[in-house]
């Protein structure tokens, strides 16, 4: 079964246990080549361990807390557990491809501990770090794809020396701060934590229950803390904040409706004119001709 395939049936993906077949055994990692034929949808997924993971061919986008961003092929990122979504796509006829190390934090220390090294105090509340590139992370890279394509049952003792030798590299690269984000602060405030999330992403045309999600609540605890937060339910909110901005770029920055909607954070452009007529009383393309400067 595919991830694509695992998230039609279960919902949620949690990783690696969907890879394994069975829960991560604590202090040892594993490895996972992934591939997808087709562009998939939005996925959630859940991460109970940490992860790194290598773009090989294709675009990943991922959206965790308030930020959002763009892995390009031989792109990597390095993940905290905890949720994220995320989005593969491919850039040409060939299948997106991805190879990733799952590893937890009995794992890290170990590695950490065998360099008198050890990870920065939590000072961030983000759940990944993308990489800065690396002739070494690379040839660990594609030597473990080459291993894997020819053994798919790679030993966990390799798969422990390969990933002890990735992460050796980003400390000597990009020092102790790289793996900040696998530290992140403890007992944050549910009502911070969604508006940072949602400040962050709603022009992203994320849905209530994917931001729910990322917030690490329910649809109704999300919700609740929303209207904490703002006084209003997370869709009117959220229409609201989407029109303003639509009618901004289009009568400000003299945008065409075709370049608002998905800017503006809207599924479609259907959706977006029907619900702009119904804020405004006009047509997008009315309303920006009516504006001339």
């Amino acid at each position: 079964m595919t991830l694509r395939e695992s998230s039609t049936v279960l919902g949620t993906i949690t990783l690696p246990d969907i890879t394994l077949g069975r829960a991560p055994v604590p202090g040892v990692p594993s490895v996972y080549a992934h591939r997808a034929d087709e562009d998939g949808d939005r996925l959630m997924i859940s991460f109970s361990t940490h992860a790194l993971s290598f773009v090989l061919s294709g675009r990943k986008r991922l959206f965790s807390g308030k930020r959002y961003v763009e892995v390009e092929e031989g792109g990597a990122v390095l993940f905290a557990a905890g949720h994220c979504l995320s989005t593969d796509t491919r850039l040409g006829p060939e299948p997106y491809r991805s190879l990733l190390f799952f590893f937890d934090d009995v794992f890290l220390e170990r590695v950490l501990a065998k360099q008198g090294a050890q990870r920065p105090a939590p000072r961030s509340e983000e759940q990944f770090h993308t990489l800065h590139p690396s002739r070494q992370l690379a040839a660990l890279r594609d030597e473990t794809a080459r291993t894997l394509a020819t053994f798919p049952a790679m030993s966990p003792a390799r798969i422990a020396l390969r990933l002890e030798e990735a992460l050796l590299v980003l400390l000597e690269t990009e020092g102790s701060d790289a793996f900040t984000v696998l530290r992140r602060p403890n007992g944050d405030d549910p009502v911070a934590r969604v508006q940072r999330t949602v400040e962050g992403q709603w022009q992203r045309g994320l849905s209530t229950e994917e931001m729910a999600f990322l917030c690490h609540m329910s649809a109704s605890s999300f919700k609740r803390h929303f209207r904490t937060a703002y006084g209003v339910t997370p869709g009117r909110w959220l229409v609201e904040r989407r029109l303003g901005y639509a009618a901004h770029l289009l009568r400000v920055e003299r945008k065409r409706p075709a370049e608002v909607f998905e800017a503006a954070g809207f599924a479609s452009a259907s959706s977006f004119t029907q619900s702009f007529k119904a804020r405004f009383g006009t047509t997008p393309s009315a309303y920006r001709e009516g504006n001339e400067p």
